[in-house]
């Protein structure tokens, strides 16, 4: 599957042409500046990342980031809130639980407006279970009684969300929803493929390289649920202290992601040629459908709503996550300020 990487720099060389907002001068090559960042997982869910380093937008802005892969929200929010990073790329919910433990945090660009988790089902499984992709939403998620289901951790992100998706349907999210942990990636997948379970869940483009390979298929779409259609799955977050001190660099790295989410929605074929050589091993194929099923979902200008957050809140509530309210309005917890 994706390969994990440690670094990722995104080098100072030639520059593209800046965008020409307001405010945003063109940077020269020496002029850039250095600025640490670290990303939670290292799939498609930060395209515009990844996007962002092979097309240099970043220095468009005047950045020269080094990006760090660390395995999971919780890490990534321990660097930040130590100083190890200035911006965090990380879930929706990894942010709402740093700020209720005390981070003063700022969201400030948005990656996807749904929630693109997938559950990947083996294809002898569903036929035992007499149930389809082209089955009800209801029947599928009443099938997972029991099921064996892969995850990458017990207690991140996906194993929650599924197990808050049963409850929906009322499955007893601790005694009918089993998780097990099979490993990132390649690990995750050759689980399913040695039926060691019996469905995985992560994000894209797992389930597209599965269906291409012929042993299992996309079952569940996290976004068919009402209530992650319009949700913040993944975003950039800075400590408050970033943006009240300098905006500007704030602003430049928020401007970023929203000038790489604008080329995917706007320039797509050329989108999934950037993907496809950010992950060489990753079938193109599977990169295109996966880039295509999520592309409405990438918000124009990395912008975010307050019925987003509102969505993102009832779910981590009901999953236990947080207890308290983070500030749902703009402007508080999150804001769209930074993006023009």
């Amino acid at each position: 599957m994706i390969n994990r990487r440690s670094f990722v720099q995104a080098g100072a060389g030639t520059l593209g042409m800046a965008l020409g907002i307001p405010g945003v001068p063109q940077a020269s090559a020496q002029s850039l500046a250095a600025i640490p960042g670290a990303y939670s997982a290292p799939g498609l869910a930060y395209a515009a990342m990844f996007l962002a380093n092979r097309k240099k937008f970043w220095a468009d802005f005047g950045l020269d980031p080094a990006l760090k892969y660390v395995e999971g929200g919780s890490l990534a929010m321990v660097a930040l809130n130590s100083g190890e990073a200035e911006f965090v790329c990380v879930a929706s919910t990894d942010a709402m639980i740093a700020w209720e433990r005390g981070v003063k945090i700022r969201v400030v660009a948005d990656f996807y407006s749904s929630l693109t988790i997938q559950l990947t089902a083996r294809k002898e499984w569903m036929e035992k279970a007499g149930v389809s992709p082209s089955s009800s939403i209801e029947d599928k998620v009443r099938a997972l009684k029991g099921a064996r289901i892969g995850s990458s951790s017990l207690g991140g992100g996906p194993p929650q969300y599924t197990r808050f998706l049963g409850s929906l349907y009322g499955l007893d999210p601790e005694k009918d929803i089993r998780i097990t942990t099979v490993g990132q990636g390649p690990a995750r997948i050759a689980a399913l493929r040695e039926g060691r379970v019996d469905m995985v869940v992560g994000g894209a483009p797992e389930a597209d390289q599965i269906s291409l390979d012929g042993y299992g298929d996309l079952y569940i779409n996290f976004p068919e649920i009402p209530l992650f259609k319009e949700f913040p799955f993944t975003v950039v977050a800075v400590k408050e202290e970033l943006a009240e001190q300098k905006p500007d660099r704030v602003r430049a790295i928020a401007r970023t992601i929203a000038k790489a989410n604008d080329f995917i929605r706007n320039s797509f074929d050329d989108a999934v040629a950037v993907m496809h050589q950010q992950f060489p091993s990753i079938n193109g194929e599977a990169i295109r459908r996966a880039m295509m099923r999520d592309r409405n979902a990438i918000p124009a200008g990395a912008r975010m709503t307050e019925a987003m957050w509102a969505n993102g809140y009832k779910c981590a509530a009901a999953m236990k996550s947080i207890k308290a309210t983070p500030p749902l309005e703009e402007g508080g917890f999150w804001t769209n300020k930074f993006l023009g």
